[in-house]
C-alpha cells in the first residue's frame, strides 16, 4: 500500500502507470472495478521484462470526494480551491505480485 499526499499541491498526485512505464513495466489491462461498499478503483495488470506480473488498484481523494478518474480528481481540487475549501490531494495505491498459480484464483475473484 502506498499513500501519496499533499496538503496543497495538486501536481504531486499523478496516475501510477506513468511511473510504472518509466520503470519498464507494460500495462496489459486498465479497467475501473466497482464493488459494493468501496469506491471505484482503477485496476492495472502489469508485466515487466523479468516475467513478473503485478496487479495494482488505485483511486484519488480530494477533500471528501473519492474518484477513479484523474481528471475529475484535478477538477475537484480546483473546485475546492475556488470555494475556499481544503485543497488536499491524495493517491491511494494497492499493489501485489501475482504468481503463475494465482492467476486462475485472481480471475475467479473478479480481480
Amino acid at each position: 500500500m502506498a499513500v501519496v499526499y499533499s496538503p496543497d499541491n495538486r501536481r504531486v498526485v499523478h496516475p501510477p502507470e506513468v511511473c510504472y512505464k518509466g520503470a519498464g513495466w507494460e500495462c496489459s489491462e486498465k479497467v475501473v472495478v466497482q464493488h459494493d461498499g468501496i469506491p471505484p478503483l482503477v485496476r492495472l495488470k502489469l508485466a515487466n521484462s523479468n516475467s513478473r506480473q503485478d496487479i495494482v488498484l488505485y483511486c484519488y481523494k480530494a477533500g471528501n470526494e473519492i474518484t477513479s478518474n484523474y481528471y475529475r480528481h484535478q477538477l475537484n481540487i480546483i473546485a475546492n480551491q475556488t470555494l475556499m475549501r481544503a485543497t488536499s490531494s491524495a493517491l491511494l495505491r494497492f499493489s501485489t505480485a501475482v504468481m503463475p498459480n494465482e492467476r486462475q484464483a485472481d480471475a475467479e475473484c473478479g480481480l
